[in-house]
């Protein structure tokens, strides 16, 4: 932390810095891991340069990222995995090898709804080692949320994945699978399961 950081932390009434910052240069796993947890917020903190997926989410609830930026990591940016109500709001993820924003949830026998919700996120350049298959948000489950974000600059898909009961609403979709014939900015489909999702007032 800095010394803007402690004094905020001294006076309790001063809203604290931005100014964490946690890199990994020769990490090949998670550098934030959170397995079974609950009830979980982490803010303005700065990850970055681990070889592998600097922050993994797995069978917890009510874990939150806001105000978060995920840099230059060989692997995945974030991963959110089964659990339900995680959220990841006002963030950036760029400069990833695969995958920015890996996030499932709910189940599809049941259509019990996760309402994971990524909102407001900036996610760019990302794929820069698997240019295929490796969208900005890949999205898996049942009622889950995708409102406002900006996706763009990458050679694949912005959105990719399938689900039930989803909403994808006023995201912004730019520069996306220039290297690629058979791809889409929004690409999903081939399973009859994958119905009453709802995609409006996206641009692209």
């Amino acid at each position: 932390p800095t010394a803007a950081t402690a004094a905020a932390a001294a006076d309790h009434s001063a809203p604290a810095a931005p100014a964490y910052v946690l890199t990994a240069r020769r990490v090949t796993g998670c550098v934030l891991c959170a397995v079974g947890a609950s009830h979980l917020s982490f803010e303005h903190l700065e990850i970055g340069y681990s070889r592998g997926t600097p922050v993994s989410v797995v069978d917890s609830n009510y874990v939150s990222f806001r105000n978060v930026t995920v840099r230059a990591a060989g692997g995945y940016g974030m991963t959110v995995q089964d659990g339900n109500n995680c959220e990841v709001v006002d963030s950036e993820i760029s400069g990833v090898g695969c995958r920015a924003l890996d996030i499932i949830g709910g189940n599809t026998a049941s259509l019990t709804p996760a309402n994971h919700s990524v909102r407001g996120n900036l996610i760019h350049n990302y794929a820069r080692l698997h240019r295929t298959y490796n969208p900005g948000i890949s999205w898996g489950g049942v009622g889950n949320h995708f409102i406002g974000n900006t996706i763009r600059d990458a050679p694949h898909a912005a959105i990719l994945g399938g689900g039930v009961l989803n909403t994808f609403e006023h995201n912004t979709i730019e520069r996306v699978a220039y290297e690629v014939d058979d791809a889409g900015a929004f690409y999903t489909g081939r399973s009859w399961v994958e119905r009453g999702n709802v995609v409006q007032h996206n641009h692209f």
